[in-house]
């Protein structure tokens, strides 16, 4: 999960619909939701920025009661992320998106 999907979700704006379908999924089993912890520190910080520390503190804890499973950042997810960065233009938070799912699609996969 990325943190801007989060955000519309959390906000109720465009594209709110479509995560919220996502949630819906993973809570019948048919998906696996993932985030990294980059990800949500910037979701905190995005609606920290814009509302306040007290609503971030709530953003977190309606995120944190989501079906997703949390990722914990360790050398080889930063030098993924790294590397995907390197190599595309794009924020390096969302470089943490694309190392997530690519290091969850290489586990799923893995006999």
């Amino acid at each position: 999960m990325d943190s801007f999907a989060i955000l519309a979700y959390l906000s109720d704006e465009e594209g709110a619909d479509k995560v919220e379908l996502l949630i819906e999924n993973a809570e019948k089993g048919k998906i696996k939701l993932f985030m990294c912890y980059v990800n949500l520190g910037e979701v905190y910080y995005i609606t920290a920025r814009e509302f306040g520390t007290v609503k971030a503190n709530e953003a977190i804890a309606i995120v944190k009661r989501l079906p997703i499973e949390f990722v914990e950042v360790d050398e080889s997810l930063a030098l993924t992320a790294g590397r995907i960065r390197a190599m595309h233009s794009l924020a390096y938070a969302d470089a943490f998106v694309v190392a997530t799912a690519s290091q969850r699609l290489l586990t799923k996969r893995r006999p």
